[in-house]
């Protein structure tokens, strides 16, 4: 499966965009894509994988109020767009902290 084809990768410390060794995806001078879906962040072997790096717990589940409490009422919607999109960096540096060193490059699948 997918899910253990990107484990073998992570497992041996592989690039997830040419599989190759001695090199992250961060650092990969390949222009490769994902031919089902065009990210540069993931070889087609590996896509459909889970997001989550392998043996890590999915991030907590945020409620609904926490990320846009009542007090966010007077806020233009280009203010929560903003304010949604620093969430959900976080939330992905979170998810991606062991394995990448920023939360600009996806180095998962």
């Amino acid at each position: 499966s997918a899910d253990d084809r990107a484990k073998a990768v992570f497992d041996l410390d592989n690039c997830f965009r040419c599989l190759g060794h001695n090199h992250l995806c961060r650092e990969c001078k390949k222009s490769l894509r994902c031919k089902v879906c065009n990210n540069a962040s993931h070889n087609t072997l590996i896509h459909g994988a889970s997001r989550a790096a392998p043996g890590h717990q999915s991030p907590p589940q945020v409620e609904a109020d926490s990320v846009h409490p009542p007090s966010d009422a007077n806020q233009t919607p280009k203010q929560r767009r903003r304010e949604d999109m620093t969430l959900v960096g976080l939330l992905f540096h979170r998810m991606y902290a062991s394995s990448c060193t920023t939360a600009q490059t996806s180095c998962q699948p």
